[in-house]
């Protein structure tokens, strides 16, 4: 098992096509929760790991005063909705490898009291599942959040590793 053949693990078993259909139904019914989750129930305004790169002056206001935070537009919301979309699509295909061994799905971690849920661990390594586009992966596939990190990728993970240490 090795993380770093991960995602040409995933190519095989879509180019397989032999999913059961059992495991698929499984993963469209909790796929199903998280579209309930994310379109129908309404979540307070909190610190939160996954925010916790977000500049202080909007996080100060997003938590403090949401009525005067600038609201997502709908293009902002498909995007995240994406995400979510796709985070639960990757943790089920990496299941279906049969390679690599999942841990700790959404396990709820706390550091100085700041909560958060991290995707998984997969063979070892504490993973947040990301979709971007062409030329916002260039950052992640030539190390660059390192000195440019506008959403706080590397706080977040930092923050999720932080918080499974035992």
């Amino acid at each position: 098992m090795s993380i770093r053949t991960l995602a040409q693990d995933i190519y095989k078993v879509l180019e397989d096509g032999k999913i059961p259909e059992k495991a698929v139904r499984e993963f469209s019914e909790s796929l199903a929760k998280t579209l309930v989750e994310k379109m129908c129930e309404v979540r307070k305004p909190a610190l939160r790991a996954s925010n916790l790169g977000t500049p202080d002056r909007k996080l100060y206001y997003e938590i403090n005063h949401p009525e005067l935070a600038t609201p997502l537009d709908g293009r902002a919301l498909l995007k995240f909705l994406f995400g979510y979309i796709i985070e639960d699509l990757i943790i089920f295909l990496v299941k279906q490898t049969g390679k690599h061994k999942v841990t700790g799905e959404q396990k709820e971690v706390s550091v100085y009291g700041v909560l958060g849920h991290k995707d998984a661990n997969i063979d070892g390594v504490v993973v947040d599942v990301k979709s971007a586009n062409s030329r916002s992966y260039e950052k992640f596939k030539h190390h660059l959040l390192e000195s440019d990190d506008p959403f706080g990728y590397l706080t977040q993970l930092s923050t999720y590793l932080e918080g499974s240490k035992d």
